[in-house]
């Protein structure tokens, strides 16, 4: 399985470093303009040099705090958001493996203390390589996130859809056991195989479903997900294989 994890955003990256730098330089230029106009009025409006020279250390003061805040404020925000787009797929918007890993993690520390077990939906497009080599990537990638549109709509709000591979999926399913883990799976089937892709006919996907058993870390419940995907394959496609 291919991974689509991207690294974790972090400020030194020379993305972020020349953002942030235009953006203070910016701001830093309009608030001491600004600084430069509370000065001129001031010293229109009095002629007591004390006065002035009080109104200009403040002025300067109030701008200095000013850009400071504004770096943090504008450094925390752009750190955020990248990072926030660091844990989606870019062409589906599913979350990436890496993020699917600290899903699962944290799920299994709350099971271990006594939630209620989770269970994994793993999915593959059937012949999708056929798909772009007959259609070509453009045709490819809309099969893509047309069936990932379908899986989004069709889970709970607190499921979870992630793309690990080319043409894998995984559907995160805390509070849910194996039995109700496939039945979802045998709809999906259904839905996607009667989808319209357009010029694209009979596009079908084969799904391998398991159960967490406790004890047991992310990839091992993964790697299970995936054996029982490879027998539904290995079956004849357009199937669910549910492995415990």
């Amino acid at each position: 399985m291919k991974s689509t994890a991207r690294k974790y955003v972090s400020e030194s990256d020379p993305e972020v470093k020349q953002i942030l730098k235009l953006d203070v330089i910016n701001l830093s230029e309009s608030l001491w303009n600004m600084s430069d106009d509370i000065i001129l009025k001031s010293q229109s409006l009095s002629t007591n040099k004390f006065y002035y020279l009080q109104t200009l250390v403040v002025s300067i003061i109030l701008s200095f705090v000013a850009v400071i805040t504004a770096i943090v404020v504008y450094r925390q925000t752009i750190v955020r958001d990248l990072e926030k787009d660091s844990i989606y797929d870019p062409l589906t918007r599913a979350f990436n493996r890496r993020h699917l890993n600290e899903l699962i993690e944290k799920e299994i520390f709350k099971v271990n203390r006594g939630w209620q077990t989770f269970s994994l939906i793993m999915l593959d497009i059937d012949f999708f390589k056929v798909v772009n080599d007959t259609y070509g990537h453009g045709v490819g990638d809309m099969v893509l996130k047309e069936i990932s549109k379908i899986c989004m709509t069709t889970i709970r709000k607190y499921d979870s859809f992630a793309r690990i591979g080319g043409e894998e999926f995984v559907i995160f399913l805390p509070n849910t056991n194996a039995e109700d883990a496939i039945k979802l799976a045998e709809r999906l089937r259904i839905i996607i195989s009667e989808h319209d892709f357009g010029e694209v006919d009979g596009i079908t996907s084969s799904f391998g479903v398991t159960q967490y058993r406790g004890g047991e870390q992310a990839d091992d419940v993964l790697n299970r997900a995936d054996s029982a995907l490879y027998d539904a394959k290995d079956s004849g496609r357009n199937n669910c294989v549910l492995k415990y």
